[in-house]
């Protein structure tokens, strides 16, 4: 024991200090390259310039010396300058070809290259240094782990071994015939006992516990011959009649209550042979099992000797046994059950009466007795358990009435335990799911209430519910719509005001634009921070079409560019990749740009998530002509097709039915509102979606949009044209930094600008205007002003005062009605916020 001791002590010392010598020459290797690389930088830090003049004057020689002092450095071993065009101009060392180190520098004069810098480094310094560190390390470390094992192993032989043994030499002369004296070691004694001390203590109570047992066997031979006393008195004066047969059928003995039920008296029963004289055949029967070994029990009639007698009885009968296992006999217990089968007659007749009552209620009723066994299942429990009356009674109520909560999916506590425990109804908590046998599963409402016998004890208990699914989808359909309709005022909230600072911010930008030559640093750096707003305006206008929806801003795009960003952004930091198959000639499509983007990021994000290990997902767009007579619910005419494929886990044919539905969702945090957000945008734009899917192999969305009839080419043409006109242009805004971001725009264009801060100034400017007979040519209205009369009510008032104002309304709410149906309330055009310079002067071109 000892040997394997200590092998194991030095097995694991010699284990842990090798991963620890392994991690410790690792963290030292990995700082010595650190170090080599961080001297390499600093050499091409040092003599860069140095080597560029060199190299540029052709001076080789004072290259050749500072290539010299460069090797001076330790683990430098070559090094070589090479001319712009590779060719070796010095070089110094010895080339080395495997454990290096090797970086190249670019060589600049004035910022031009003119050449490079090799450096190698050999870790053949940093391999001698590891293995001589490892020697020592694991030498040392073995030499200390032999000692301290040998020291542990003296230690445990002397405060345990030594007394393990002296336990062994005194367990070995123990018997039971020498049960006297103590097991006691040579060991000084400690404050508190320890596990040696409890071992002895354990022993020494063993011994003194068998001393005990022997002089109870003796008291317990004296209270064997009281028991069998006590025994003969019960068999005399038990309720129920008893009988003792030897193994010849013979009676041996019998109670009074015997004497009466078979009306025969105990001198004619002592000594009666069954077997050979007893009528009654089912006892006849019973006896005969029981002395071949057999228990058995009936009820039923019993027809005495004399055959002038019937009692209606139950009979239990069972052998006796000896201690070998051999039958020595048999005993009967019997009962008169005259009482008993008149009170089960009525009870049958009430409980007939009671099923058809509980068979016709409308709510699923199931009965249990006190252990919880099911007793009776009506009609509508077997419809929601998927278990009937026959396959449910005697069963125990957790194996039929399964029952979850909703949300944690922990099992709940099944209430006829609660029942019986508080003897008081108790209700189901909210959220309960009932799972039936087929593991359909239902949201019940429960209660639970005791049933009391004539003496108020509980004998069972009843558990009436009913399928409320239905009246719960509603509930929670209606809670989250109040949610989202809460979360989605102030989504919108936030996305106009983040518009109207946007649009300062991309009017101005656009504006400065305008004033810069392509060719500037300032108008590369201006570019980049536009693009940064108009991603910034494509999250905005996702967070007002999550608001409140709307009808579509519609515009000439391209599908496919439109695809490809979109799917990019929406696969940032994903495992799936998507995989491009877009049409080259791709008709154009004139759509709501940020509605279509969310279309396409919907998509993408829930097939990334159908694919948990990643995965390829692939985009096509192709162009179609639909003929009059098909299948798709659209009309005749030519349409753009977007298809995108995943291959995820798919979706059910139970499901697929509903996954456009709102509210739908087979995810356990998911609020069933993108794909409904998908069908609705894609109707808005008179299009149609619909999809494919195959559990394990994938879905595939097929969306169909309208084409365009103008060209991209030609709709680029008119956005990109800068208009250029005269006149006066009153502009409505209640923040004046986009009053002047627009008025500085409109100057640009030719045009004087008037500004007001809300309706009602802009109505009294316009109407003083219009009768001095100097109107305005052009009024831009806000559709929100915070406190004050807005775009909608000053149009009214504008055109009382002129029919034929032209009025472009503007708001950072691009999904009001009023900006997809400008033309309905008496607008000549539309531009949301935020706007560039550009896209305000594309609108004017068209309406001016």
């Amino acid at each position: 024991m000892a040997g394997r001791l200590l092998l194991y002590i030095l097995l694991i010392s010699s284990i842990f200090t090798l991963f620890i010598t392994i991690f410790q020459l690792y963290l030292d290797y990995r700082d010595d390259v650190n170090s080599i690389e961080t001297r390499i930088k600093q050499i091409n830090y040092s003599y860069s310039e140095a080597l560029a003049l060199g190299l540029w004057d052709l001076d080789k020689e004072q290259v050749d010396k500072m290539l010299k002092g460069i090797l001076k450095f330790s683990d430098i071993k070559y090094l070589e300058v090479l001319s712009k065009n590779e060719e070796v101009f010095a070089k110094g060392g010895t080339p080395q070809n495997s454990k290096i180190i090797s970086a190249k520098f670019s060589i600049e004069y004035n910022n031009n290259p003119i050449g490079k810098l090799h450096l190698v480094a050999s870790l053949d310094g940093v391999y001698q240094r590891l293995q001589n560190k490892a020697i020592l390390i694991l030498v040392s470390q073995g030499v200390k782990t032999f000692f301290i094992s040998i020291f542990i192993l003296s230690i445990i032989h002397y405060l345990i071994i030594r007394h393990l043994i002296a336990i062994r030499m005194y367990v070995k002369d123990f018997s039971i015939d020498n049960t006297e004296g103590f097991l006691s070691l040579d060991r000084s004694k400690t404050k508190e006992p320890d596990e040696l001390d409890e071992a002895v203590n354990a022993f020494n109570e063993m011994q003194n516990r068998i001393r005990l047992d022997l002089e109870t066997q003796i008291k317990t031979e004296m209270a064997l011959r009281e028991s069998e006393q006590n025994f003969r008195s019960i068999f005399e004066n038990a309720p129920l009649a008893i009988v003792h047969f030897d193994k010849d059928g013979i009676t041996k003995a019998c109670n009074e209550n015997l004497c009466k039920i078979l009306s025969a008296s105990k001198e004619n029963l002592i000594g009666f042979n069954t077997l050979e004289k007893i009528k009654d055949e089912r006892m006849f029967s019973s006896i005969k099992n029981a002395l071949s070994g057999k228990k058995s029990y009936y009820e039923g009639e019993y027809l005495s000797v004399t055959g002038n007698v019937s009692t209606p009885i139950s009979a239990y009968f069972a052998p006796v046994l000896s201690i070998e296992g051999n039958v020595n006999g048999a005993i009967g217990i019997l009962e008169d059950i005259t009482e008993r089968l008149k009170d089960k007659q009525a009870i049958a007749q009430e409980k007939e009466r009671l099923l058809v009552t509980l068979r016709s209620i409308g709510d699923g009723v199931i009965t249990t007795d006190i252990k919880g066994r099911v007793v009776l299942v009506n009609r509508i429990a077997e419809k929601l358990t998927g278990w009937t009356q026959a396959e449910a009674s005697g069963k125990d109520i957790n194996e039929i009435f399964n029952i979850i909560n909703a949300k944690t999916r922990k099992k709940c506590e099944n209430p006829v335990e609660k029942v019986i425990e508080s003897k008081v109804i108790v209700g189901l908590a909210n959220h309960t799911l009932l799972i039936a046998r087929d593991g359909t599963e239902r949201m019940i409402a429960d209660s639970g209430a005791p049933i009391f016998d004539k003496k108020s004890d509980v004998i069972g208990v009843v558990l009436v519910f009913r399928d409320v699914t239905e009246r719960h989808k509603i509930e929670e359909q209606l809670l989250q719509a109040q949610k989202i309709e809460s979360i989605g005022t102030l989504a919108g909230g936030i996305a106009h005001d983040f518009n109207n600072m946007l649009g300062v911010i991309t009017g101005n930008i656009s504006y400065a634009l305008s004033n810069l030559n392509k060719n500037e640093a300032l108008y590369e750096i201006l570019s980049d921070i536009q693009d940064g707003t108009i991603q910034a305006q494509k999250l905005t206008h996702q967070l007002l079409t999550f608001a409140k929806g709307g009808a579509p801003i519609k515009k000439v795009i391209d599908i496919n560019k439109l695809i490809k960003e979109s799917a990019t952004f929406s696969l940032r930091g994903a495992e799936a990749n998507c995989i491009f198959e877009l049409s080259s000639d791709l008709w154009t499509a004139e759509v709501d740009e940020g509605q279509i983007n969310q279309v396409i990021g919907n998509l993408i994000i829930n097939a990334n998530q159908a694919m948990p290990n990643g995965g390829t997902i692939t985009i096509k767009t192709e162009n179609i002509i639909i003929e009059t007579h098909t299948i798709l619910p659209l009309p005749a005419g030519r349409y753009v097709k977007i298809i995108v494929e995943d291959q995820g886990t798919g979706i059910s044919e139970k499901h697929i039915q509903s996954i456009f539905e709102p509210y739908f969702t087979t995810k356990r945090k998911g609020h069933g509102l993108g794909l409904a957000t998908t069908y609705s945008i894609i109707k808005r734009h008179d299009g149609h979606i619909n999809v494919y899917s195959q559990l394990e192999k994938g879905s595939t969305f097929y969306i169909y949009l309208p084409a365009s009839l103008m060209d991209l080419k030609k709709a680029e043409k008119i956005k990109d044209s800068l208009h250029q006109g005269h006149g006066k242009v009153l502009i409505m805004d209640d923040q004046e930094s986009i009053l002047k971001m627009v008025g500085r725009m409109v100057k640009k264009m030719g045009y004087e600008t008037a500004f007001a801060t809300d309706g009602v100034q802009a109505i009294e400017m316009y109407r003083a205007a219009y009768q001095s007979k100097l109107p305005f040519d052009l009024v831009i209205l806000d559709l929100t002003i915070a406190g004050g009369m807005g775009g909608r009510k000053t149009i009214i008032e504008l055109l009382k005062i002129d029919p034929n104002v032209k009025a472009v309304v503007s708001s950072g709410y691009s999904n009001d009605p009023i900006m997809a149906n400008y033309q309905d309330y008496g607008f000549s055009g539309v531009i949301p916020k935020p706007y560039t310079k550009n896209q305000l002067s594309e609108l004017l071109n068209k309406i001016c």
